[in-house]
C-alpha cells in the first residue's frame, strides 16, 4: 500500500481491515516494488501521483507510459520471485476534476486494474468489491502466509483455547495487559462477541499478527513477562512514540506492528 492522503488512507485500511487481508506499507514506489521482491504481494494499492511523481502529469501520452513502465516494474520482480503478476489500483483522494480525468484515461491506457476517484473513496465499500474481486481472480499458489511468523514454529500454547487450538482473545487481551474490549475494539469486532467466544473461527485473521507478537517477544525474551510487559509499555520511535501495545491496538495497524517486531525477532532492525 502506497497512500500518503490520510484520508484515503483510513478508507484503504479500513477496506483491508474488513476483507481480513494483510496491509504492507511502502514510502515509496522504489521501495513497493523492493518488497514486492521479497514478500507475497498480490495487490498493490498507490496513490497515483505517489507512482509517478517524476512525471509532468499534463502530458496524458507520457503519464500513460509511466504508468505502464512503473507496472511492468512491478510486475517482473513479482513473476520472478512468484510466477504470478500482482493486481494495480491506483487512488485519487485529493485531486481536482481535471487532473483526475486525465490520470484516470492514462492509468486504464496503461491497464491498471481499477482507478478510484475522490467520489468512489468517501467509503470503503466500493474499494471492498474490486479488492474481493482482484483476490478472487489471483492464482492457488498466490496464496501464502497470511501472517509474518506463520511459516515459523513459535510456542503459543499459552495464547491458545485449551480445546479448539485456536488464538483466544481473553489469553491475547491478558498477556497484552489490556481490557478484553479494547481488544475488540482492535478487532473491529462486538465486545458481546468477542466475550462469548474469544476463539471464535471468525477471529482468527484478525487475531494472529496480536498471538504471533507475543510469540515472538516471548521467545526474544525467554518467556520472561516482567521483560515483554516493559517492552510492550516502551514508548518506540519506529512507532511515532507510541508503545508497541498502543500501536497494536489502533484498529488496522496490527499486522504492520507484528512485520517490524518480526524484524526485531529476526535481527534484521534494532
Amino acid at each position: 500500500m502506497l497512500e500518503p492522503n490520510r484520508k484515503t488512507r483510513h478508507v484503504v485500511n479500513q477496506a483491508v481491515e474488513e476483507l481480513q487481508l494483510r496491509p504492507i506499507e511502502s514510502g515509496s514506489w522504489d521501495d513497493a516494488v523492493a518488497r514486492a521482491g521479497r514478500e507475497p504481494v498480490g495487490i498493490v494499492v498507490a496513490d497515483w501521483e505517489a507512482m509517478v511523481s517524476d512525471v509532468d502529469t499534463s502530458d496524458s501520452i507520457r503519464l500513460a507510459h509511466r504508468f505502464k513502465s512503473a507496472m511492468l516494474r512491478l510486475r517482473s520482480v513479482r513473476e520472478s520471485a512468484q510466477s504470478y503478476a500482482p493486481r494495480v489500483i491506483l487512488t485519487a483522494g485529493a485531486t481536482s476534476r481535471e487532473r483526475y480525468e486525465q490520470a484516470h484515461a492514462a492509468a486504464i491506457t496503461a491497464g491498471v486494474d481499477a482507478f478510484l476517484g475522490p467520489e468512489d473513496l468517501r467509503l470503503s465499500t466500493i474499494l471492498e468489491s474490486y479488492l474481493l474481486r482482484l483476490v478472487g481472480e489471483l492464482p492457488p499458489h498466490a496464496s501464502s502466509a497470511a501472517h509474518v511468523a506463520d511459516a515459523f514454529e513459535l510456542p503459543a500454547v499459552h495464547l491458545r483455547h485449551a480445546e479448539s487450538g485456536r488464538w483466544d482473545a481473553s489469553r491475547i487481551a491478558k498477556a497484552l495487559g489490556v481490557p478484553l474490549k479494547t481488544l475488540a475494539q482492535s478487532l473491529g469486532a462486538k465486545y458481546s462477541t468477542v466475550h462469548k467466544t474469544p476463539h471464535a473461527e471468525a477471529l482468527q485473521s484478525a487475531l494472529a499478527p496480536f498471538g504471533n507478537v507475543l510469540a515472538m517477544l516471548a521467545q526474544i525474551y525467554n518467556d520472561d513477562q516482567r521483560a515483554i510487559a516493559a517492552w510492550l509499555q516502551t514508548p518506540q520511535r519506529q512507532l511515532g512514540g507510541l508503545t508497541p501495545v498502543a500501536a497494536l491496538c489502533e484498529p488496522g495497524r496490527a499486522a504492520a506492528v507484528e512485520q517490524w517486531a518480526a524484524g526485531l525477532w529476526m535481527g534484521d532492525v534494532g
